[in-house]
C-alpha cells in the first residue's frame, strides 16, 4: 500500500532511514525525506567518501565479477529481437560441465507479474523488461522461445544437455511470472520441467546455512556477500538506474557462482 512519510516514525526508525540513504550516496532522497520529518540532514563529504569505500570492499562488485565487462552493467531488454539474440548470446557462455542459467525476479506484491527477470551464466548476465514484453504478440512469443522453453528443459548445452534453471528459494519468482500473462490468449510460461531451487540443496550439504539468505551464503561460498541495497527499490519504474540493473544482475549471477561450488550433479536428467 500507499507509505505516508508524514506517519508518526519513531525517532530511531528516522535516523536509521536516513542513515542508509547517506551510505549509499542518495543524499537528495535524505534531504527531501529530512524536510518532511522536520529533521536537520547534513552529511560530511569525507565521511561519505569513506562509508563508499567500505561498502565497495565489503561487498562483491560488477567489475570484480565480470572485469571484462567492468563497464558494461546490461541495459534492460524490451524488444523480442534483442531478446532472442542476447538469450542466444548467453547460452553460447553456459560450460558444459555446468549447464545451468542463474535466474532471480523482482516483484511488489502490489502489482501483477514480474517487473524484471535476471537471467546469468559465470560470464555473462542479461535482464529482460517482462512487462514491455508482455504487451505485444511478437513479445510474448519472444519470452516462450527463450525464458520459457529454458525452464521446460528444451534449451541444450553443445554437448545436449538439458540446461537448468536454477533459483534460491524461488516459489514466489515462479509464481509471480505464472501471473505475468499478456496479450496472448495462451500462457509463454507453461512449464518448469528444469527448475532447480538451490536453497534445498544448500540446505542438506550445509545445515547450518538452511536459514540464511542469499546475500550471507554468497559470503560463505564467495567471500563476501550481496549489497542488498537496493532490493526494495521501485522496479517497475523506468528507466532503472545503473545500481538497480547491477544488483539485479548479481542476483542472478551469485546462483550460478554458488552452484559451481556444490556438490550436486546439475548434468543429471533429474535435477
Amino acid at each position: 500500500g500507499k507509505v505516508d512519510v508524514n506517519e508518526k516514525l519513531p525517532e530511531e526508525v528516522r535516523v536509521f532511514a536516513l542513515t542508509k540513504l547517506s551510505e549509499i550516496n542518495e543524499h537528495d532522497a535524505a534531504h527531501r525525506l529530512a524536510q518532511l520529518w522536520n529533521m536537520i540532514y547534513w552529511y560530511d563529504e569525507n565521511e561519505v567518501e569513506m562509508f563508499i569505500k567500505a561498502r565497495l570492499e565489503k561487498y562483491i562488485q560488477w567489475k570484480d565479477v565480470f572485469p571484462h565487462e567492468a563497464s558494461k552493467i546490461p541495459d534492460v531488454i524490451s524488444s523480442p529481437n534483442e531478446l532472442i539474440d542476447m538469450f542466444n548470446e548467453l547460452v553460447q557462455t553456459v560450460e558444459n560441465s555446468l549447464p545451468i542459467i542463474g535466474f532471480d525476479a523482482e516483484w511488489s506484491e502490489t502489482c501483477k507479474g514480474v517487473a524484471l527477470l535476471q537471467l546469468s551464466t559465470t560470464k555473462k548476465s542479461i535482464l529482460i523488461d517482462v512487462p514491455a514484453l508482455l504487451k505485444s504478440i511478437e513479445g510474448c512469443n519472444s519470452l516462450e522461445k527463450t525464458v520459457g522453453d529454458l525452464f521446460a528443459g528444451r534449451i541444450r548445452t553443445t554437448t545436449c544437455s538439458s540446461i537448468v534453471a536454477a533459483g534460491f528459494s524461488c516459489r514466489e519468482d515462479i509464481s509471480h511470472l505464472r501471473k505475468s500473462t499478456g496479450v496472448r490468449s495462451s500462457h509463454w510460461f507453461t512449464s518448469t520441467e528444469r527448475l532447480v531451487d538451490t536453497k534445498p540443496i544448500i540446505a542438506a550439504q550445509q545445515t547450518k546455512l538452511k536459514h540464511l539468505g542469499l546475500s550471507r551464503i554468497c559470503e560463505h561460498y564467495l567471500g563476501k556477500p550481496l549489497d542488498k541495497a537496493e532490493q526494495c527499490s521501485l522496479w517497475y519504474r523506468r528507466p532503472l538506474s545503473l545500481s538497480q540493473r547491477a544488483y539485479a544482475a548479481l542476483d542472478a549471477w551469485a546462483v550460478v557462482a554458488i552452484c559451481s561450488k556444490l556438490d550436486h550433479d546439475f548434468t543429471s536428467s533429474s535435477p
